[in-house]
């Protein structure tokens, strides 16, 4: 839904005004990721759950290649928004896991240079 003046909303990169994004899966979904230059970027994850405080879930970060887990963290009471934030190098794959609430969400990917 676009626009919206909700503080937790992803604020655009032009204008005063701000958006409710969101990728969403019933019980999981998968996010790839592939840096090419063999350098390292921070990538975060940002995590808004709109309807309730009743959402958890866990973040995987996955090689992409060989499958093999990376990172495990779980969030949950994200209603007024979450960010969180890795160091990447490589193809990876982000996997959002629905462990209570309605389904898993994601609202923003950043990537830093």
């Amino acid at each position: 839904a676009t626009p919206t003046s909700l503080p937790p909303a992803l604020r655009k990169a032009s204008g005063p005004d701000r958006i409710a994004a969101c990728y969403y899966g019933f019980s999981s979904f998968d996010v790839s990721l592939g840096l090419s230059d063999g350098n390292p970027h921070q990538v975060a994850l940002y995590f808004l759950d709109w309807d309730s405080t009743a959402r958890q879930q866990r973040v995987d970060v996955l090689d992409a290649v060989s499958g093999t887990v990376l990172d495990t963290r779980t969030i949950s009471g994200f209603n007024g928004g979450q960010y969180l934030v890795w160091t990447i190098t490589g193809n990876v794959k982000f996997r959002i896991t629905r462990l209570g609430g309605a389904n898993a969400v994601l609202s923003g990917i950043f990537i830093g240079s």
